[in-house]
């Protein structure tokens, strides 16, 4: 075993080190790139991985070259103002570029509640099989009536949040969360994710818009078959690396 926990630099997405410390150190007199000031750590990642990381900063244009020579791209600097890791980030990002960021906002922070997870995983040790066995069938049955043949849990979930959203007390909530075999905490993270998200969003735009709508997570309303295609392309585009490869 470690002597000392691995040092938060160590334990991240390097490329999400890189980018934060870029956008934090961008200002300061005589900065002349990341690179030096990872060298100076106790702990240096190696080289090889700092050039994966600026390589894959490049690749997504959140950075204009891949090495300490170049800048932020506007997408760098609003992925690193958002709480989030790069892929959801940039999810976030094209959901405001193709004119859906409250759908996305919903689904990046869906994604980053893969685990847990928002309904209740019925376990035949502490459930009698009758008991099981309705759990088991109000999950399905939830999960079928939110998904409408989309056959993505993302966008299920965003149908799903929006009906939280709208009962008006704890009460009630408890009730759709039996109903739907959900974890109460979990739902009330989800939404909190969401509140953060839009937060940061509008703190985002004030400092270059302050004209700029805000984002209304309650008037998402039913999706369009147009908006449900753009979805699919955002979580390809922030995803790219999860795309099976048939050749």
């Amino acid at each position: 075993m470690r002597e000392h926990d691995l040092p938060e630099v160590l334990r991240r997405p390097l490329e999400d080190v890189v980018l934060n410390m870029w956008t934090v150190l961008e200002e300061a007199q005589n900065f002349q790139g990341v690179t030096p000031f990872l060298n100076r750590l106790i702990e240096v990642p190696d080289v090889r991985f700092i050039d994966k990381s600026f390589q894959k900063l490049y690749s997504t244009a959140l950075i204009t070259l891949p090495s300490d020579d170049g800048f932020l791209t506007p997408a760098g600097r609003f992925v690193s103002a958002l709480p989030l890791d790069l892929p959801l980030g940039r999810m976030v990002s094209y959901g405001v570029l193709l004119g859906v960021p409250a759908e996305a906002i919903v689904m990046a922070a869906s994604v980053s509640l893969s685990r847990p997870h928002p309904y209740r995983m019925a376990s035949t040790i502490f459930l009698d099989p009758d008991r099981y066995n309705e759990q088991i069938r109000n999950k399905f049955l939830s999960e079928v009536h939110y998904d409408q043949g989309d056959y993505s849990e993302p966008i299920a979930l965003i149908r799903l949040l929006l009906d939280w959203r709208e009962l008006g007390s704890d009460k009630e909530r408890y009730h759709f969360c039996h109903y739907n075999n959900l974890q109460f905490g979990v739902m009330k993270q989800f939404d909190s994710t969401v509140v953060s998200l839009v937060d940061h969003l509008l703190r985002f735009q004030k400092t270059l818009c302050p004209t700029a709508k805000r984002v209304n997570i309650d008037c998402i309303g039913s999706m369009s078959a147009n908006t449900v295609n753009t979805l699919r392309l955002i979580m390809v585009w922030s995803f790219p690396d999860n795309i099976l490869n048939l050749d």
